[in-house]
């Protein structure tokens, strides 16, 4: 049996020829002008080369995107992941309805939608805006980073500490107030998932 193998005068259109046929998306070298022939290939033809049942799965795929001359074009992969320093965010208020200048709004900036990411960066003696969820529903928690202060939750204070955690129901009425010495920490706010 003969195997599809590249001479040195036709590796690009082996690849570009290859690729096609396993499904990649390559993108031509720009000093070709035209696509090969089948023939520039020594080997069985490409309908040999497939497994069996490919015509079929090629059928159904979706055509893929080519450029000006018919080549496949080559799309880089959306990156799965996004970095943010929070040192490099701007504090100021964001769309959360408790937002404060205080906010540097975290979630916004990593492209997160199915809930609120925010570092809060209180001064000493400063506070968030006093607000509940009774209207949308939504459950806050906070995590504290640095600093000390309190959350106060319905009038009754919850001291809070570096490596605190606290979430908070959405009927509660609550607002975080730092200590002399400020207060910073994250905050989360989703909704609460349907019933």
């Amino acid at each position: 049996m003969t195997s599809l193998r590249p001479t040195s005068t036709n590796l690009i259109d082996y690849i570009a020829i290859a690729a096609e046929v396993t499904g990649l998306d390559v993108k031509r070298s720009p000093t070709r002008s035209a696509r090969p022939s089948h023939k520039s290939v020594r080997g069985p033809p490409l309908s040999a080369a497939r497994p069996s049942g490919a015509k079929n799965a090629a059928a159904s795929r979706p055509a893929r995107e080519r450029d000006c001359d018919g080549w496949p074009v080559t799309r880089l992969p959306v990156m799965p992941f996004r970095l943010r320093k929070a040192s490099e965010l701007q504090l100021g208020p964001s769309c959360h309805r408790a937002a404060s200048e205080y906010d540097k709004c975290v979630g916004d900036e990593l492209g997160i939608r199915a809930f609120g990411l925010y570092q809060v960066e209180l001064p000493g003696g400063a506070e968030t805006v006093r607000h509940d969820h009774r209207g949308d529903g939504a459950e806050d928690a906070y995590a504290v980073l640095h600093g000390s202060g309190v959350v106060v939750v319905d009038d009754r204070e919850v001291r809070v500490v570096p490596g605190d955690f606290i979430a908070v129901t959405p009927e509660s009425t609550r607002h975080v107030r730092a200590d002399t010495g400020g207060l910073i920490f994250i905050a989360v706010c989703a909704p609460t998932p349907s019933e």
